[in-house]
């Protein structure tokens, strides 16, 4: 039997030992290291947490929402909405967001996070405003974002409840401004609810039209979602999409139609609202009026001529003023009668040629109302009366109309004056 031989220690050769001695106080160093580093951890995340605390204090406002941790807003002493407990996800993060509308937010090293301040939603909405690191923490930067606030917020939150698509409804929204001059930008929020899950961004368009003959003043679309990846949008999840409409300089006075729809299904155009372009004259030369109708809105003045010829238009401007919100979306009517109050020519119509309805009369507004009396050339001369009044539709119920003395006038109607038909030639 052969006998086993051993490789004595003593045999080592020099070179080997002395690396193995080197070694020793490196890997002492090194253990003593990530022991330090990790050990240290929660200790380093309190510090990190204080630092961030202390900025927010000294940079924010009392009552400015902070979304961070909950020791974050408690050193902060500002109203803080905590991040969820456990595992971050973009969809949680996302609804806080949306719903909340914090006025800062603080981010930290996590894939969550990372994924979300890196779309163009989140950086539309937000700014990097500072960060605090330490190499001994992995949850670390912990940075600070505050909201940047514009246009888009100005407007006044309604609440609706409508249906934007077969997988999309409206719950509200948001616009500014409801007045513009022409040229000028409307700035819209949706806030969009998913009804089902997406499998594709649907391209949506919002658009400033006229009522009377549909013409198109502003335009934009993109896709909704817009800004992040469309399975982020968890059902029921609110989100908030927006859109800038900038008028043409050509927007005519009136109120315009505000709608949203989805490409390709235009008939199901959602109305949002109204967009005003007001008119912004003098009534210098009217004949004064104040008639009251309904208690709702005045006619102020009216311009007209005092005589014309058979076969020739017959113009009539009114002046309106809303004295509250009219109830109604209201027809006026502009009526000439003969003699045995018969009539004999006239118009009926949307105030402002079709453009303004009176569901956007707001108190104090002057609304300059044109209308065109086409008068039969054979009617015979002498004197006519000129009516004017208001009715809603489809019940054609007039208002009751009172004189400026306070006198309620006969059939719902204000005369403004006598029209002199001349007869020559015939």
């Amino acid at each position: 039997m052969q006998k086993q031989r051993f490789f004595p220690f003593s045999k080592i050769r020099s070179e080997y030992l002395f690396v193995i001695l080197l070694l020793i106080p490196v890997g002492i160093v090194l253990a003593s290291w990530l022991f330090q580093r990790y050990q240290a951890r929660p200790v380093v995340r309190h510090q990190l947490e204080e630092v961030t605390a202390r900025w927010l204090r000294a940079h924010s406002s009392p009552s400015d929402t902070v979304y961070a941790s909950r020791r974050i807003g408690y050193l902060a002493d500002r109203p803080t909405l905590p991040w969820p407990e456990g595992l971050l996800s973009e969809q949680d993060l996302l609804e806080a967001l949306v719903e909340n509308h914090p006025a800062y937010c603080v981010s930290i090293r996590d894939i969550a996070w990372d994924r979300l301040t890196r779309t163009g939603w989140f950086q539309e909405r937000y700014e990097l405003l500072q960060s605090f690191n330490s190499p001994y923490e992995a949850a670390s930067p912990f940075s600070i974002w505050g909201y940047r606030s514009g246009k888009f917020d100005l407007g006044e939150f309604q609440a609706r409840e409508l249906e934007l698509s077969d997988n999309i409804n409206i719950t509200g929204l948001r616009y500014w401004p409801d007045r513009i001059k022409p040229g000028e930008a409307v700035y819209v929020t949706l806030y969009l609810q998913a009804t089902r899950p997406l499998t594709r961004a649907l391209d949506t368009v919002a658009r400033v039209l006229s009522p009377s003959d549909g013409a198109n003043w502003a335009q934009q679309e993109h896709l909704v979602p817009h800004g992040i990846p469309v399975d982020w949008w968890a059902v029921d999840q609110a989100l908030a999409e927006r859109f800038v409409l900038t008028t043409t300089a050509k927007t005519p006075v009136g109120a315009h139609h505000l709608d949203v729809f989805v490409e390709g299904a235009e008939e199901q155009r959602v109305p949002l609202g109204y967009v005003v372009v007001p008119w912004g004259g003098e009534m210098s030369g009217a004949t004064a009026l104040d008639a009251n109708l309904g208690g709702q809105i005045t006619l102020r003045s009216f311009e007209t001529v005092d005589s014309l010829s058979p076969g020739e238009r017959l113009d009539v401007t009114l002046y309106w003023e809303a004295t509250r919100p009219p109830d109604d979306d209201y027809v006026v009517f502009v009526q000439l009668l003969d003699a045995d109050g018969r009539r004999v020519a006239g118009h009926d119509g949307v105030p402002g040629e079709g453009r303004y309805s009176t569901w956007a009369w707001i108190p104090g507004e002057i609304v300059r109302d044109v209308h065109h009396l086409f008068v039969d050339p054979e009617l015979p001369g002498g004197t006519y009366r000129l009516l004017v009044g208001m009715y809603n539709w489809p019940d054609m119920e007039r208002l009751p109309v009172w004189n400026r003395e306070g006198v309620e006038q006969p059939d719902q109607a204000i005369e403004l004056q006598s029209i002199c038909l001349l007869v020559t030639g015939r």
